[in-house]
């Protein structure tokens, strides 16, 4: 009989049931997928029960000689295996579903499992998986360059740290004053409102958006609605560098940007307008004549045929 060990060697990390007689069934779970499908057939009851368990033996049972003596083994024996994997292949009810979630909850809150999570907001094309497959040294190389792009989109603002917070270390809060407090909350209880303007609308106060509610905003983005934000400001910085090039060519040059007045502005604006009314005025003559030609063309094409046409009816005529 095969002990756990060289079971292991043989499978790997394997789950196992050992029977009354001290046989011993190797076996793996079925996928979330294979789960729901199974659990829907037995409860639609389209199939029979044995034939389930069956084909669930067949399909997780990891040694090849028990599966080929299935139909020898004693009654019972496909069913208890088949009903233990079902149990662990998926949740059994609400309360099996929270506990085995805040089991996970607890895992992933490990430095590792933190790493993944922030490789995995970096490059969304990965899966878990494949960075739990990778070595160490390949892993660390990922999240370094993670690191670097989520600097970069600004969704992380320091570099990342394992630095352990003792209680000495941590900031203490002042020490605040009762009578200052209570101060402070009478002087703004003196305060004279603001009488509301006749036109019945309030005084409208300034706004100002600090840098940590934008750093908030930003934050609010995710790794692929940042990476689009930033192509969408390359963008528009591009387009407005075509509508603005005497402005920038005025800041390569290095010296002060001078912008023209309004009658300045509106002079350009006039003779931009006459020479685009000159250039539309240049086309159309252009086309004009180019559609004068066309139909010259067109009518000679037409006499031609007619002229064809009446020399057919007079040789009919003369035959």
């Amino acid at each position: 009989m095969k002990d756990l060990v060289q079971l292991r060697r043989i499978y790997g990390s394997i789950y196992l049931t050992t029977l009354p007689d001290g046989k011993k069934v190797p076996w793996k779970p079925l996928s979330i997928q294979e789960f729901l499908e199974y659990e829907s057939l037995r409860q639609i009851g389209t199939y029979p029960t044995g034939c389930l368990e069956d084909e669930i033996f067949q399909k997780c049972v990891l040694d090849a000689a028990l599966v080929d003596e299935m139909d020898n083994l004693k009654a019972g024996i496909v069913s208890t295996v088949a009903a233990t994997i079902m149990a662990h292949s998926g949740p059994s009810g609400a309360e099996d579903l929270t506990i085995f979630l805040n089991m996970n909850r607890m895992m992933v809150q490990g430095t590792i499992h933190n790493l993944i999570r922030t490789v995995c907001l970096a490059f969304p094309s990965y899966k878990p998986e494949d960075l739990y497959a990778m070595d160490y040294v390949t892993l660390m190389q990922r999240v370094a360059l993670a690191e670097e792009k989520l600097l970069e989109t600004g969704m992380i603002k320091e570099r990342i740290t394992f630095d352990t917070i003792t209680p000495q270390a941590q900031p203490r809060r002042p020490n605040v004053d009762s009578k200052e407090l209570f101060d402070r909350h009478q002087q703004q209880q003196n305060i004279p409102d603001v009488p509301t303007p006749a036109t019945g609308f309030s005084k409208v106060s300034k706004t100002v958006i600090s840098g940590r509610e934008m750093a908030e905003h930003e934050a609010a983005y995710t790794g692929h609605e940042r990476s689009d934000k930033i192509l969408l400001e390359d963008k528009m910085v591009k387009e407005t560098a075509e509508m603005y090039p005497d402005y920038l060519d005025q800041m390569k040059d290095g010296g002060k940007v001078v912008i023209p007045s309004h009658e300045e502005r509106l002079r350009a604006a006039k003779a931009r307008a006459k020479e685009n009314a000159l250039k539309y005025k240049e086309g159309l003559a252009k086309l004009t004549k180019g559609q004068k030609e066309a139909d010259k063309e067109e009518l000679k094409k037409l006499l031609e045929i007619r002229e064809k046409a009446r020399a057919r009816k007079a040789r009919k005529r003369r035959k």
